[in-house]
């Protein structure tokens, strides 16, 4: 692909299904949603933010729907949408070595979640 434009990469989940998928899981642990590992930490956070100063916890809560909110908006432009790109129409998906690495990883997103 060799592009840092997002814009160029609409469409990705018609070529690569398991790969957009493992992403979103990936992506929604970065937003911190409940029953990954990225919830844990921002959990945390904001139950100590909390204890020392409600304002405090109040802008960091604020902060994080904010990073939800771009994390989405990230995902949508990349995956969904119209194939933007030549490139992006002969990507091919996972293939057993790297579906077996994205594996281990997506179990260790959701394990330190719980």
């Amino acid at each position: 692909m060799h592009s840092r434009r997002i814009a160029a990469y609409g469409g990705v989940v018609n070529g690569m299904p398991w790969f957009a998928t493992f992403a979103m899981l990936f992506f929604m642990a970065n937003a911190g949603l409940p029953g990954t590992s990225g919830f844990v930490g921002e959990f945390m956070v904001i139950l100590s933010a909390f204890q020392r100063n409600p304002w405090i916890a109040l802008g960091a809560a604020t902060t994080l729907i904010i990073g939800a909110a771009y994390t989405l908006w990230l995902y949508k432009r990349i995956f969904f949408g119209e194939v933007a790109n030549s490139h992006v129409a002969e990507l091919k998906d996972i293939n057993g070595r790297e579906w077996l690495v994205l594996g281990v990883f997506a179990i260790g997103v959701l394990a330190l979640g719980i």
